[in-house]
């Protein structure tokens, strides 16, 4: 409740705890359009992001993040990439999804990859060097 000498204003709202599965990790909310970025317990950050197209969709599963890279910053994969690597029943195994930027700005927020997360590069190059490898990483619907 609110108020000043000349009006008073009450509100009422929802206050919505988000879950995030481990400590430290990367949540890629694919409805939303949204990674989120947390270390020990705490949100650091949000970015936008972009996914894959309707007809290669990002999976929605469990990954690791078990190798990062250097990349040519006018490239299709913008300055860097984080390789995700799929949790199956035996372990972690390679994949052909990255997380990384983009030299298409204006696709941030669409389904526009074949199954990648891509980010402003400037966000990229904001959030690689935060994440370690071994990051646990989820892609949600």
């Amino acid at each position: 409740m609110a108020h000043n000498p000349v009006a008073r204003t009450e509100s009422t709202f929802t206050v919505t705890r988000l879950d995030f599965p481990w400590p430290t990790c990367i949540v890629i909310d694919k409805s939303e359009f949204r990674l989120y970025w947390v270390k020990d317990g705490q949100l650091v950050k949000v970015y936008p992001v972009a996914h894959g197209r309707v007809n290669a969709r990002t999976p929605s599963a469990i990954w690791r993040i078990d190798a990062k890279y250097y990349s040519d910053p006018r490239g299709v994969y913008g300055p860097r990439k984080m390789r995700l690597f799929r949790q199956t029943s035996s372990g972690y195994v390679y994949t052909r999804y990255l997380i990384h930027g983009t030299n298409q700005p204006w696709v941030i927020g669409t389904q526009a990859s074949a199954g990648c997360i891509r980010m402003y590069n400037a966000d990229v190059l904001e959030l690689w060097p935060q994440v370690p490898l071994g990051t646990m990483v989820q892609t949600r619907d």
